[in-house]
């Protein structure tokens, strides 16, 4: 299961994250958060926007490096 979540949730995405793993749930079911940076930026800067798919492009094309990463970050910081 994959969650994509905005930075700007100033900590939610972890409590929630904990709550998860408190109640079992990564036991049984692969959780990932998917951080983007700026989702204002997403949605209005094409640049900004381009930086996100070719993050997201290099995790797909090499996934295996990726497994089990619980949080990853868009646009990476690479």
């Amino acid at each position: 299961m994959i969650f994509l979540i905005d930075h700007n949730l100033k900590g939610h995405a972890l409590v929630f994250f904990g709550a998860i793993a408190s109640q079992g749930w990564l036991d049984f079911v692969p959780i990932q958060f998917v951080t983007i940076d700026n989702a204002d930026r997403l949605l209005n800067g094409s640049d900004y926007r381009g930086r996100c798919v070719e993050s997201l492009i290099e995790i797909v094309l090499d996934i295996d490096s990726y497994r089990g990463a619980r949080r990853l970050f868009i646009p990476s910081s690479a």
